[in-house]
């Protein structure tokens, strides 16, 4: 059985112990659900080295503070725009932070076949299920402007995946897991921020959905963090701050682990 480590959003709480204990603990690979760097992106690089310590297969998926600059998120989340120059410096810090995870790659709108388990990379920087954030950005490095894009080229994904059981790795989670205070993808308002692309690609995957893990959304001791449905397990991995807080994805065994 293909067992995985999901590192939520790291905000630079990463240690070189936590990457020695990752590595010793045996799994099969280790995924990533994106926000790497701390407040106003300090640390990065030093926490991109780290990653590119791992000797277990590992992958990335960029999170909204993966590329996009602090000023460039609260643009794009009060007015859903990004402009060119900004799209420019996106692109760059991007491939700035995949040369500095060399070997680990930085993934999105790929598959990666993991044992008996496909890992579907999903949309990099999303951070509200209302639109296709960083459309700009992502048109360039990736071809899709828009949710629907998302959707077509997510499923397209699920059509191509190798394998019948498959991993679906995202920043942000599906949209219609809650609105309660406690639901994985909510915010404080109640707005489900969830995001339908991801959500129409698990649902056309259907019975070869094993997982959906992400991030995005913090949490502490109430909100859900592990939710099964319909068969899929569901895992918000954002602890923050980390301090060795991961989760551990073994067969339908779900579980929090610690590397501290």
């Amino acid at each position: 059985m293909t067992r995985l480590a999901v590192v939520g959003d790291v905000h630079r709480s990463l240690s070189l112990a936590d990457i020695e204990a990752l590595d010793a603990a045996g799994h099969d690979a280790i995924l990533f659900v994106g926000d790497l760097p701390g407040l106003l992106h300090l640390g990065m690089q030093e926490v991109c080295e780290r990653i590119a310590r791992l000797r277990t297969p590992t992958f990335v998926l960029p999170g909204n503070h993966d590329g996009p600059s602090p000023i460039g998120i609260l643009r794009e989340a009060l007015l859903g725009w990004h402009a060119t120059a900004s799209t420019r410096r996106v692109l760059a810090r991007t491939e700035q932070i995949a040369s500095w995870l060399k070997p680990v790659p930085l993934v999105g709108y790929s598959l990666h076949p993991i044992g008996e388990l496909t890992v579907i990379a999903c949309r990099p920087w999303a951070m509200d299920g209302r639109r296709a954030s960083f459309s700009r950005a992502l048109a360039h490095r990736h071809g899709v402007r828009t949710l629907a894009d998302s959707e077509q080229r997510l499923c397209q994904l699920v059509d191509q995946a190798p394998t019948e059981r498959l991993v679906f790795l995202a920043h942000n989670g599906p949209s219609g897991m809650g609105t309660d205070p406690e639901a994985p993808w909510v915010l404080s308002s109640g707005r489900d921020l969830g995001d339908p692309d991801l959500a129409a690609a698990v649902a056309y995957a259907g019975s070869r959905a094993h997982a959906v893990v992400a991030g995005h959304i913090h949490h502490g001791r109430a909100r859900r963090w592990h939710v099964q449905r319909d068969g899929v397990h569901y895992v918000n991995a954002a602890k923050v701050p980390l301090r060795g807080w991961h989760v551990v994805l073994d067969g339908d065994d779900v579980r929090a682990a610690n590397t501290r």
